[in-house]
């Protein structure tokens, strides 16, 4: 009878020490059973630039530090002058209003151009990701950069007239971006097909589209003002911003709120959404100032990979998403809410291979 009446008790107790497992995980820190995060809130706060400094250079009247549009007085550290060159040659001064403009036509779905990149390892998962945009638009044109390629990928992709590969000419540029883990290579190319192309749609080896027009959707989003950016990351994450943080960042493109990275989904910078408008220009200008300056685009210590905590918000994750985190502190200092530039039947058109 005692032997019953143990074994009766037993699935209780058990059900009871889960739920105060869960309970104590739920509510309370314990951090001593997990690695000490690479970095803490106060990094952070320590980090915030509070003086100014002569943000102009002497061939081009234009502010080469950047200021939060929250607050004024937060301004970045200044971008090195001789990257004037390179900007100009990506369009991305005083540009002309023949420039930005543009009409209804090249507005319309056929005026998009898909993009991408592919090195020897992504090959097979850019054939997939390719096939997959392939089935849905299969007449629009599609430029396939080279990274590192030693032969061509021609072969290995069905003939269409409108596949165009091209070789992505990092010598252009500073030294470390022909390190393709810095990922500076995404908003250089994207700069350069945009001087070509009124939109863009970028597309990483790793995701691929599984229901129809995605296209259709981001762009009825931003054409009808619902959506506010001609900036759009399509894909979201399940962490905040400051999860993926690099303070050195901050040096840079100063945040008024740590509270608000805290609180804010990060958006993924896998599939994005560029139409060429004032405002686009206007953070592609930064973005790329970020991507030629190695401090910023990649700080000291960086790392890609990641341990989250169990809180993916509050915590950070010893890791910097590079040019996904400098993307997302743009538009979120620029926005305030992930929300206004999230759309979530675009997001639920991608599945990743990861």
């Amino acid at each position: 009878m005692i032997g019953r009446t143990t074994s009766k008790k037993l699935p209780l107790l058990l059900t009871f020490a889960i739920l105060t497992l869960w309970i104590v995980f739920e509510f309370t820190e314990f951090e001593f059973l997990y690695t000490k995060s690479q970095f803490q809130v106060e990094d952070f706060n320590s980090s915030l630039p509070s003086t100014a400094e002569n943000c102009k250079c002497d061939t081009v009247n234009e502010d080469f530090c950047y200021v939060n549009p929250q607050n004024s007085s937060s301004i970045g550290m200044k971008f090195d002058c001789s990257l004037v060159g390179t900007l100009e040659f990506l369009n991305l001064l005083d540009e002309p209003e023949s420039f930005l403009n543009t009409t209804e036509t090249s507005r319309s779905v056929e005026s998009l151009v898909f993009v991408s990149a592919t090195s020897d390892s992504h090959l097979k998962y850019t054939l997939e990701s390719y096939a997959s945009i392939r089935r849905y638009y299969p007449t629009n044109k599609f430029i396939i950069y080279r990274l590192n390629v030693n032969v061509t990928p021609l072969s290995h992709f069905p003939d269409n007239e409108n596949l165009e590969f091209r070789h992505f000419e990092a010598s252009r540029y500073p030294d470390f971006v022909r390190n393709a883990l810095t990922y500076s290579f995404k908003p250089l190319i994207i700069s350069e097909v945009l001087k070509e192309y009124p939109m863009v749609w970028w597309n990483d080896a790793h995701f691929s589209m599984v229901e129809p027009t995605v296209v259709e959707t981001v762009l009825n989003e931003v054409g009808s003002g619902k959506v506010p950016s001609s900036v759009v990351p399509v894909v979201g994450t399940d962490h905040s911003n400051f999860a993926v943080l690099h303070p050195e960042l901050l040096k840079f493109f100063p945040s008024h709120s740590i509270q608000l990275q805290l609180e804010q989904r990060q958006m993924a910078a896998s599939v994005i959404f560029v139409q060429r408008t004032n405002y686009s220009v206007k953070l592609l200008k930064w973005w790329v100032l970020c991507a030629l300056t190695e401090n910023c685009m990649s700080p000291p210590d960086a790392r890609l990979s990641c341990k989250f905590h169990w809180n993916k918000f509050k915590r950070h994750a010893s890791c910097f998403r590079f040019d996904q985190s400098i993307l997302n502190q743009l538009l979120l200092n620029d926005f305030q809410d992930y929300r206004k530039y999230f759309i979530k039947e675009a997001h639920d058109a991608y599945e990743t291979s990861y």
